[in-house]
């Protein structure tokens, strides 16, 4: 589907009204210094608009992003966090399994014959060691099959070496799972919990789910979220010289800020940065909130520390979206800068960035009145405007999956049409909800977000 998009500029959306009489102005720029700005009301208020214009009842079809919400809802499982921790349990379940039944009906038995354990003396031991492990550690209670100087590891390797006639079996069993094989089991230990009518819909879902082909496929049935990683990237370069082409002499800017808990400092993996992005090194802001989690990193952040300090002022952070659209920004308000908001909390949180380790300070925080411009600002960046037409599309797929996650009539009867119904009200709503989020937002942040 052709996706309309704004042209490519410079422009600054604000929360400061009677900037303009217009939704948007356009004008094209090669520097900051030249950014048209826009009233991110202004440009809600046309998408509302254009909501308006549809009937009283809006129509999508199912797709696929719509499979695991509506699982989700037949369970009775009510918070994604939980459902998504029992999909990560049978993924690794799973995968145990597998490899155990490769092992006891397919390795152990090709080992005894022909005195191949003489290539692998140890295997016996390592084999037991790995199924006395418990199911819930994957594939990794198997990470030593391949063990050795020979195999380095590659277990694969040890297979095609020792027993070659069972390597397809192998393959099968460290293949990547489907999400069959992952949910199926989260479907099945619901059992006690919800009535089988529901469990023959969620087993429905997995092997006879309706993507109507022959249902019209509209602008308003598209999700616009979805854009190639390559895009991502190049917005985050994008961003990057953004804010390089601005900085001032006494900032600093980091191109890349990742957040973990201290829980994992004794953790190595967790302390690695990454100096080949745009040639500067990354970041870690170490934390206790439990809430920063679900928020694993910033594409930007930008500080300033005065000479003899341990201490980093932190002025601005930034979020890179290449389609910008009432859903990435739903999701910047109600994740990101929530995320923020947490760490800002925590007085003993700090930053990590070139071998320094800085007690965090926040822009505006001496006080808690604060003007828009002594707030830190909370930035996005983008390089695509989702047009308000195209937006009504995503409020309708918003409106859609919010029912099917909440509402197990509505999936059981888009179960049987292919199709889910929304009321032109409830899309409204969430426009309304998103303006509220944003209000909410600007009381702690100065909101800005730039398509360059």
């Amino acid at each position: 589907m052709h996706v309309m998009l704004l042209p490519q500029t410079f422009v600054l959306l604000s929360f400061r009204r009677g900037l303009s009489s217009m939704a948007f102005q356009y004008q094209t720029a090669n520097a900051a210094s030249s950014a048209s700005e826009v009233d991110i009301m202004s440009y809600l208020d046309d998408v509302e608009a254009q909501v308006r214009n549809q009937g009283p009842i809006m129509t999508k079809r199912l797709s696929e992003p719509n499979r695991k919400p509506m699982i989700r809802s037949l369970l009775g499982i009510s918070e994604k966090s939980k459902f998504d921790a029992a999909v990560r349990n049978a993924r690794k379940e799973t995968e145990y399994t597998k490899l155990e039944t490769f092992v006891r009906d397919y390795l152990s038995p090709a080992l005894a014959r022909h005195n191949r354990l003489d290539k692998v003396p140890d295997m016996p031991n390592i084999i037991a060691d790995a199924l006395a492990q418990p199911s819930s550690s994957g594939m990794g209670a198997f990470r030593k099959l391949g063990t050795g100087r020979i195999y380095r590891g590659n277990a694969y390797d040890m297979v095609k070496d020792v027993a070659p006639e069972i390597l397809p079996q192998y393959v099968e069993a460290t293949d990547e799972l489907t999400d069959m094989e992952v949910l199926a089991p989260v479907i099945q230990s619901r059992k006690s919990s919800v009535s089988s009518d529901r469990i023959d819909a969620a087993m429905r879902c997995l092997y006879d789910f309706p993507l109507r082909d022959d249902i019209g496929n509209t602008e308003s049935d598209q999700d616009e979220d979805d854009c190639p990683k390559s895009n991502g990237r190049e917005c985050e370069r994008d961003c990057i010289e953004y804010l390089k082409s601005r900085l001032a002499k006494e900032k600093e800017l980091i191109p890349n800020v990742y957040v973990n808990h201290k829980s994992a400092m004794s953790r190595p993996k967790y302390h690695k940065s990454n100096n080949d992005r745009n040639g500067m090194d990354d970041g870690i802001i170490w934390t206790s909130f439990e809430r920063a989690n679900s928020c694993s990193e910033f594409d930007a952040l930008i500080y300033t520390i005065n000479d003899g300090e341990d201490v980093a002022q932190v002025e601005e952070i930034w979020e890179a979206k290449y389609s910008i659209s009432p859903s990435t920004l739903w999701d910047a308000v109600t994740k990101k800068a929530s995320a923020v908001r947490d760490i800002m909390k925590d007085d003993e949180a700090y930053l990590s960035h070139e071998g320094r380790h800085m007690h965090l300070r926040w822009a505006g925080d001496s006080g808690h009145s604060r003007s828009s411009d002594e707030k830190l600002v909370f930035g996005i960046f983008g390089r695509e405007l989702l047009s308000p037409q195209n937006a009504v599309g995503q409020m309708i797929a918003m409106a859609t999956a919010n029912a099917l996650s909440n509402d197990v009539n509505t999936v059981m009867s888009s179960l049987e049409s292919g199709y889910v119904e929304v009321t032109r009200e409830k899309a409204l709503s969430d426009i309304e909800v998103l303006r509220e989020q944003l209000r909410h937002t600007e009381n702690d942040f100065h909101i800005s977000l730039r398509l360059g």
